[in-house]
């Protein structure tokens, strides 16, 4: 089974679209406990989070947010061009392990295939 280290960060590009989605909270289960999600458009502020529409495009990213936080993981919210070559290494601080993209993944179980896995740990 895969799991992935507490003490590292994952990029999780797209991270709230569908498929972005998923693999945050697929990641999370397993053990991530620190999230990067990235994307094109900005997060609202968190003081304005309770004045969104929930079922708005942005008020699901806020549930996204707040559910992965609600499961012990800390999120931060990127607003960036993967396609950007300096962006991605500016995203790839120090601690960053993986990263995990819609682009690469057709379905959570292939993840493995594209990610560098040692002792079963992401």
């Amino acid at each position: 089974a895969i799991s992935f280290r507490a003490d590292a960060t994952y990029l999780v590009t797209g991270g709230f679209g569908a498929v972005g989605r998923d693999i945050a909270r697929w990641s999370v289960e397993r053990g991530a406990r620190s999230v990067v999600l990235a994307g094109r458009t900005p997060l609202a502020s968190r003081d304005e989070w309770n004045r969104i529409d929930p079922d708005s495009k942005q008020g699901r990213s806020i549930a996204l947010v707040r559910e992965l936080e609600a499961a012990g993981a800390t999120v931060q919210c990127a607003v960036v061009d993967v396609g950007d070559e300096w962006a991605q290494i500016a995203l790839q601080g120090p601690r960053s392990t993986a990263i995990l993209s819609r682009l690469t993944a057709v379905d959570l179980g292939s993840i493995a295939r594209f990610a560098f896995v040692e002792g079963g740990h992401l």
